[in-house]
This record gives C-alpha cells, structure tokens and sequence, in this order.
C-alpha cells in the first residue's frame, strides 16, 4: 500500500479542533487581559466575560470532542464481539414495585414502597469457549 493511500482528508482535518482549540483559547486570553487592564483591574467585567466563555467552551467540546462522553471499553469489547461471537439469547429486564411492611428507623412497622429493577442481558458465545453476559 502507498503511502497516500493511507492518508485520507478525514485524517487532515482531524487535527483541526484541537488547533483551532487551543488558538482559540490564546486568543480569548488575550481579550480577557487587555479587559481587566483597560477596565483597571476591575473583576466584574471578568465575570461577565467568564459566563459566556463556559458556555462556549461547553459547546466546542460537545461538538468537536465528543468521545470524551464515549465509554471507550464497551465500544472495544462490542468491536472484538462482533468478530468473535453471536448472540444466542436476551432476557428482557424487569421493572416491579409494591407496597409491603417494613420497620421506621425507630423500630415501629410501618407502610412501605418497594422498587426493584433489573437491566436487559444478552448471552454472547464467542469462539474463545466462554459464554458472556452482558447488561444493555
């Protein structure tokens, strides 16, 4: 394989985010210094600076860094499962409640709700020889 095939346009501008992270935030900090030196060090016009800065920082991340949301250890046994085995069975979870007797924290009976939950399963046999349950 050639070298430009490996290289995509996707794998180009992957770097993008992070470098127009971080030059936006040298850029933001130097607005932010050049407010609190022309307003004469005077901390309330940081504060209303600072609020929309998180609301924006809060949004880039979502946007461009969302895998930091992504539980990187499920999404790589789900790849390796894929391959590797198949699903011969799923168990619906279980949603129950009621109402029973139960015992105040001063030792009187008294009327008491119940909840109780269980998640979905899914039996996986691999070709390792191991059958693997897992919650959904």
């Amino acid at each position: 394989m050639a070298l430009w095939e490996d290289f995509s346009m996707s794998s180009a501008f992957s770097v993008l985010p992070g470098f127009m992270g971080f030059i936006f935030v040298a850029f933001i900090l130097l607005i932010i210094a050049k407010v609190f030196i022309s307003s004469g060090g005077d901390w309330s016009s940081l504060v209303v600076m600072i609020i929309p800065l998180i609301v924006i920082a809060v949004v880039w991340v979502c946007l461009f860094h969302p895998d930091i949301f992504e539980d990187k250890q499920a999404i790589a046994w789900h790849e390796w499962a894929t391959d590797h085995c198949k699903i011969t069975e799923r168990v619906d979870g279980d949603k129950s409640e009621g109402v029973g007797l139960g015992l105040s924290m001063k030792g009187k009976p008294m009327l008491a709700h119940f909840n109780s939950s269980t998640s979905d399963k899914t039996l996986y046999e691999c070709d390792d020889g191991v059958k693997y349950w897992r919650n959904e």
